[in-house]
Parts: C-alpha cells; structure tokens; sequence
C-alpha cells in the first residue's frame, strides 16, 4: 500500500490488544505492524490534536496507557492511581493536560502527561452522587468523558448509572444535569456546534442543543432503543448516528443514521453478521465524509458516504469486540 494523502490510520483497540490500521480511499486496509498484547481490552482511546504522536488508552481493569509515537508502541501509566480506566480525554492542544474516568465513578486527571494524578475531588462531591449505581460486584463507572471542541475546561462525563454530569472548570467543580436517562453508554460532541451533546442511553438516544442545560428524546423511529454508540459528525451537528439492540445481550443489533439531528432516522443496510453489533463508531475529521465501525466480533467497517452505506474493511483482527476506534490527525 502506498503512502498517499488518501491513505487513513486507525487505532484500534480489542479484546485483546491494540494496534495501527491503514485504510485507503479505494477499500483497500492492513495492519501496520505489530499489535500490542494487552491485559484487557481496550475501552476508549484520546490522540491530543495539536501533537498526534501523543495518543491515550483506558484499558478497564489494565489501567492507563500512552503512545508517543502515534500508536506504535505503548507503555503502562503505572502511576495512575486506581485499577479501573473506563474513559478518556486529552486537552487538543496540550498532550500533558488528559482526564480519565474510572470505577467506581470518579476522575483524575493529569498535567504532566500521566507522570502523576490528582482526584478531581468536586465529581464524587456532587450530591447526586449517592443515587450512582451499577450491579454487583461492579460498581458505577464513567463510561465516556467529553470535552466541548471549543473550550477545554467544559467537560462531560457520562455515567453507567448514573446520567450526565457537567464541569466548566476544567474538572474543578462538577454539575449533575438533568434530562437524560441515567443508564449512560457514550456521548458525542462535534466541533461543527460545540453547544451540541449527543448521549446514548439503554433506553434511547437524547440530543442536548445548549450544553447540557436541556435535552430532547431523539428515539422515536429507531428499530431498537438499547444504545450503545452515538456519533456525531465533525462539520455537521445534525448528522448522527446509533448502533442499537434490543438488550444489552447485544442480539439482533443494528446501524441507524440521521441527517436531521434524530427527528428522523434511516436504518442502514449492514454488509456484516446481523449478530455482529457496532459497538464502536469514529469519524474522520480531516475528511468528513469518511467514518469507521468496529464491532463485537473484531470486524471493521467504512463509510465514505456519512454513513449512509457501508463495506467491510479487508483486516483480520485475531481478537473479539473492537472496543476502541480512533481516526489520527493527517
């Protein structure tokens, strides 16, 4: 495969370990080199956009993880102070200043580039946080954490159980909001409308258009309302989309798409396994009409029509359940 401007990297993260995945315009994919054994499997990955060398991985009970080769090659974060890493984002313009959500439901965060951590004490100080819940053993968790593309210091996280919660302070002082249903599984920002917040729920899909201070079920139309992935597009807030299923058993799962913010939907026809559920979705940023699927199963998927329609990505990944997916910065 040559090296051209239509050539596209992946991260992503299994299962089993985490590696590099070339794609090209034309349908054509490889791994890159070697894949990186984990422990765990990979829950969410964060590239720092000004630097993309610098990319982050949570890795549930396997802790942090960083690559300073744009995901190469990767080290453990030994200094990250608890066992669970559920979720994680870095400041665009600083790979040092990262946040990363953890079980039971707390975040730290670093400035030093994970070197060492601090608790942001005001998140477990929210009075709502007694109602946190999840299933035994298990506790709550932050299942996904968000930072708004136009201001650093607004973060969301989205709890499993527990809904959404806000800071404007970067991670000072947090602010449970209200609306959503509590049983959160990911939330999607876009750069096009920074005020725009999508969260998946497992129960449906909402849309907030003002930060987080209301919010809008966009369920209606869809074929199954248990949500796992929500995705908006990088240049267009109203473009969206949702893999869903009937249950968290993930069985009959299926890919819907919006161009209208979810008011409507159409489901998509789907070239994989019909047991074979999205569970991970990326946009490509620095060409929008390109985004990415992976799913329980390990397959890998692209659309180079905004989701409209989809091919199979020609890669073989040794492993079950593409948990994390990440586009790199050209």
């Amino acid at each position: 495969m040559h090296h051209s401007e239509d050539r596209t990297t992946l991260i992503v993260g299994t299962a089993s370990g985490v590696g590099q995945v070339a794609s090209t315009a034309d349908g054509k994919a490889e791994i890159i080199g070697q894949i990186t054994p984990l422990p765990h499997a990979v829950a969410r990955l964060a590239v720092c956009q000004a630097y993309p060398q610098v990319v982050y991985l949570a890795a549930y009970e396997g802790g942090m993880w960083r690559s300073d080769d744009g995901g190469e090659t990767w080290r453990q974060l030994h200094a990250y102070p608890v066992a669970h890493a559920h979720s994680v984002v870095v400041d665009p313009h600083d790979p040092a200043v990262v946040y990363v959500g953890s079980e039971p439901a707390a975040i730290f965060h670093s400035r030093d580039g994970g070197a060492t951590w601090q608790e942001c004490q005001g998140f477990r100080a929210v009075p709502e946080s007694t109602h946190w819940h999840f299933f035994a053993p298990r506790q709550a968790h932050v299942r996904d954490l968000v930072m708004a593309a136009d201001n650093p210091q607004r973060l969301y996280a989205g709890l499993e159980v527990g809904g959404v919660v806000r800071s404007t302070d970067g991670g000072n002082t947090w602010q449970q909001l209200h609306g959503p249903y509590e049983d959160v599984h990911s939330l999607s920002g876009t750069p096009a409308r920074a005020q725009v917040l999508y969260a998946a729920t497992a129960r449906q899909p909402w849309r907030s258009d003002d930060g987080g201070e209301t919010w809008s079920a966009i369920g209606d139309g869809l074929p199954h309302r248990y949500i796992v992935p929500i995705a908006a597009a990088p240049d267009d807030p109203d473009v969206v989309l949702v893999s869903c299923s009937t249950s968290f058993q993930r069985q009959t799962g299926c890919l819907a798409h919006s161009t209208d913010g979810g008011r409507s939907w159409n489901q998509v026809t789907w070239p994989g396994a019909d047991d074979d559920m999205v569970i991970a979705l990326a946009w490509n940023a620095a060409e929008p009409r390109q985004v990415f699927a992976g799913t329980d199963g390990g397959q890998l998927y692209h659309s180079t029509d905004r989701g409209a329609s989809w091919q199979a990505l020609p890669v073989t990944l040794d492993s079950v359940a593409v948990g994390g997916l990440l586009v790199m910065p050209r």
